[in-house]
């Protein structure tokens, strides 16, 4: 799918992602709203679907920055990369950082407001849940995505979705 949102952007549907991905045609510009706002459409028409937007050419290249609008309603499952850390920033809405030691027990908790930055290093069981009922973010990493290296779930992580929700009613209690 392509789609042009200006003469400046113009997006392509990564159609092998696991969530919802555009490239932008042209990587090497300034960003402006109109990204947003198609992050924020886009997930609006598709019911509430989570979408991102990457700004670095294909998952091959050495280093990823994506803005990713993510929906409160959706679970993030804790997990953590053994070969790069994750650095946000978040744009819009309100967010949190849980960090997890190996058994899963909380060892942080950091709400993460518009223009604020948060870094998880590598090796660190983690998950950012949005506190707004859309938080849009800016994430850069280390490339490239290789899929055998999928992120590390613990085993400690909910899988039914009746576990999901008792889980993520647990760490809403840690923010009140």
């Amino acid at each position: 799918m392509k789609i042009k949102l200006s003469k400046k952007y113009i997006l392509y549907e990564d159609k092998k992602s696991k969530s919802k991905s555009f490239y932008l045609k042209n990587p090497y510009q300034k960003i402006d709203d109109k990204i947003i706002e198609f992050l924020k459409n886009f997930s609006k028409t598709n019911d509430n679907s989570d979408v991102r937007v990457c700004l670095h050419e294909d998952n091959k290249s050495a280093h990823h920055d994506m803005i990713v609008l993510q929906n409160k309603k959706n679970f993030y499952k804790p997990h953590m990369h053994t070969k790069c850390g994750d650095t946000i920033m978040c744009i819009d809405g309100k967010m949190v950082c849980f960090i997890f030691n190996k058994f899963g027990k909380i060892t942080t908790k950091t709400v993460i407001k518009k223009g604020e930055f948060f870094k998880v290093k590598e090796k660190i069981y983690h998950t950012f849940i949005p506190l707004s009922s859309k938080a849009i973010f800016f994430e850069t990493r280390s490339g490239p995505f290789d899929p055998k290296k999928k992120q590390l779930i613990p085993s400690w992580s909910p899988s039914s979705e009746k576990e999901k929700r008792k889980f993520k009613s647990f760490l809403y209690s840690f923010i009140i």
